[in-house]
């Protein structure tokens, strides 16, 4: 019995540590270029394969499929979100198949593996804005409750009174 509680431990402990995406994929990104070097001069990176995640800001679907507006934050090597206090701008993600807007809406986050086509300029507001385009190779939709959660700080003294 021992033994038992012991191996679905460690089955729980190494799925919950498990990249979101697939060591395939992770193995073609290139981790030397950062994301501020890729917004500045996309074409530069041309068929480079690069880890990214944000959240949706639009989707778009055509004939030759979809497109993803994604404001991007930082990940870890494994594709976890680390950051989402701050943003080093957006990128678009392209998709050949269909992607549902209802399950790719905006608000949601992803984590993108890509290959980079280049850039798009587009509006935002009155602005036009270079965004670099990826072609999605792997792709994933965080579920609510896998998003990080803030950490905080709780310090009681005495019986029910908690300082935050």
């Amino acid at each position: 019995m021992r033994k038992l509680c012991l191996l679905a431990a460690t089955i729980l402990f190494l799925t919950g540590c498990a990249p979101v995406i697939s060591s395939q994929s992770l193995s073609l990104v290139d981790r030397e270029i950062s994301f501020a070097e890729l917004r500045q001069t996309p074409d530069r990176y041309i068929g480079k394969h690069f880890l990214l995640a944000g959240q949706i800001a639009g989707i778009w679907n055509s004939n030759e499929g979809s497109e993803l507006e994604i404001v991007q934050f930082a990940t870890d090597n494994r594709g976890e979100i680390t950051d989402m206090s701050r943003s080093g701008g957006r990128f678009i993600a392209r998709n050949a198949e269909f992607l549902e807007p209802a399950v790719y809406r905006n608000g949601l986050l992803v984590t993108v593996v890509g290959e980079m086509k280049g850039k798009k300029n587009m509006l935002i507001g009155d602005a036009t804005y270079t965004y670099p385009v990826l072609v999605i190779r792997e792709i994933y939709l965080w579920k609510p409750e896998e998003l990080p959660k803030p950490t905080t700080f709780q310090f009681g003294i005495g019986f029910g009174t908690i300082l935050r």
